[in-house]
C-alpha cells in the first residue's frame, strides 16, 4: 500500500513538469546564442564607403556599391575609400576569390588580395576624370579586368572592361597588341583649352620610324594601330577604339 501511494504521488508531481525548453516569461526576448550589438542587416555588410564630393556637399559613409550609385550627390563625387569592416580573419566570399584572382592571377596571399578586390571596388565608384591620380589609367590591366568582374553592369561598367580589354586608353606609350588592341582609334574626350591645343600623337614601328604623327587636338583625329607598332600620346585625353 505504501509503495502504491509512493508511487502515485510521484506521478502526480511528474505530471506537472515539461520536458520540452522552458517557455519565455511574458514580455521577454529569446537570448540570442552569439550577441555582436548590431542587426542582421549589419552584421552582412561586409565594406564602408567614404565618399567625398566635387562640390561643397557633406562627405558621406555607405555601405555597398548600390548605395554609392543611388546617392543624390552620385555624379558629384570625386572618389571614395573603400575599408573592410567584417568578420576578422578576412575570407572572400566566392565572387571576391574570383576577383582577387583576376586582380593578383592567383599569387597573392589574402591581406593583398584584400588590398587588391578594395581597389577594385574602388574603381566601380568612380565617375570623375579617367585619367585622374587613381583613376582607370593609373591602374594595371589585372586590377581593371578584377573591377569588370565586380561591376558588370555599373555605371562605369563597360567603361571599365574597355580599359581592361585595352581598346580605351590615355596619353603615354602603348603597344599595339600588347597594352592597346590593334585598330582604328579615335580622340574620344579630348583635353580642352591650351592643354588640347598642345596635343601630339605618333605612331612608330618596332624599328622606332614614324609612320604617321600630328599636332592637332582635333575632335578628327584618328590613328590606326597594326600589331606591334608604338603609339605615343602627349596632353590628347582619352582613345576609344572604333573598329
Amino acid at each position: 500500500m505504501k509503495n502504491f501511494l509512493l508511487t502515485g504521488t510521484l506521478a502526480i508531481l511528474l505530471s506537472g513538469c515539461s520536458v520540452g525548453p522552458p517557455s519565455a516569461q511574458p514580455g521577454s526576448a529569446p537570448t540570442p546564442a552569439v550577441s555582436s550589438g548590431r542587426s542582421s542587416s549589419q552584421q552582412d555588410q561586409r565594406l564602408a564607403f567614404f565618399c567625398t564630393s566635387l562640390d561643397n556637399s557633406p562627405d558621406v559613409q555607405l555601405s555597398s556599391l548600390e548605395e554609392v550609385w543611388a546617392a543624390s550627390n552620385y555624379l558629384r563625387m570625386e572618389s571614395c575609400v573603400v575599408t573592410y569592416v567584417g568578420p576578422q580573419p578576412y575570407r572572400p566570399t566566392v565572387e571576391e576569390a574570383a576577383a582577387i584572382e583576376i586582380a593578383n592571377s592567383g599569387g597573392a596571399d589574402s591581406s593583398a588580395g584584400l588590398d587588391a578586390y578594395l581597389t577594385a571596388v574602388e574603381l566601380c565608384t568612380r565617375v570623375s576624370d579617367e585619367t585622374a591620380p587613381g583613376g582607370f589609367a593609373d591602374n594595371r590591366s589585372e586590377i581593371l579586368r578584377a573591377a569588370a568582374q565586380v561591376c558588370p553592369d555599373g555605371p562605369q561598367g563597360k567603361i571599365i572592361q574597355a580599359w581592361a580589354d585595352g581598346t580605351r586608353v590615355g596619353d603615354g606609350r602603348h603597344i599595339a597588341g600588347v597594352s592597346i588592341e590593334p585598330g582604328r582609334y579615335v580622340l574620344d574626350k579630348g583635353k580642352a583649352g591650351a592643354e588640347g591645343e598642345e596635343c601630339t600623337w605618333a605612331v612608330a614601328g618596332a624599328d622606332g620610324l614614324v609612320s604617321d604623327r600630328n599636332g592637332s587636338a582635333s575632335g578628327l583625329d584618328e590613328v590606326t594601330l597594326d600589331d606591334g607598332e608604338i603609339f605615343t600620346s602627349d596632353k590628347c585625353g582619352i582613345w576609344g577604339k572604333i573598329d
